[in-house]
């Protein structure tokens, strides 16, 4: 399963959220059903009566990611393996160990500090 970015994350919650509303849900019922204010589901409403394009994920300005969501879901079956399969002595993946081999593979330096942060979108 490919990983998500934010902005598609916040798109399909969008998307979702005119899709109930044209099931027939209020305004507030999709707002408890996807943990959002209500004033955000009139507003992706309002949006969508602008063209349904104005719903779509937009890019962020920032600095770009130095590893793309396809090498994320790389690094994920990778992890999958186990750390033995890449000549640690146990299976346990530790910050430091993730930060050498997303180098090892990649060719990206991380701090291990970011690695954690890294383990834990990918439920590691």
């Amino acid at each position: 399963m490919p990983v998500l970015t934010l902005t598609q994350k916040l798109e399909r919650r969008r998307r979702r959220a005119i899709a109930l509303l044209a099931a027939g849900h209020s305004q507030a019922a999709v707002a408890r059903r996807l943990g959002v204010s209500r004033s955000s589901v009139s507003r992706w409403q309002a949006l969508l009566h602008n063209g349904s394009h104005k719903l779509a994920a937009t890019p962020r300005p920032g600095r770009p990611r130095r590893l793309t969501p396809s090498q994320l879901h790389t690094l994920q079956q990778l992890l999958h393996a186990g750390a033995t399969a890449y000549s640690w002595p146990t299976d346990r993946w530790t910050a430091t160990r993730v930060t050498t081999l997303i180098f090892r593979t990649f060719g990206v330096e991380y701090h291990p500090d970011h690695v954690r942060k890294i383990m834990k979108k990918l439920n590691f």
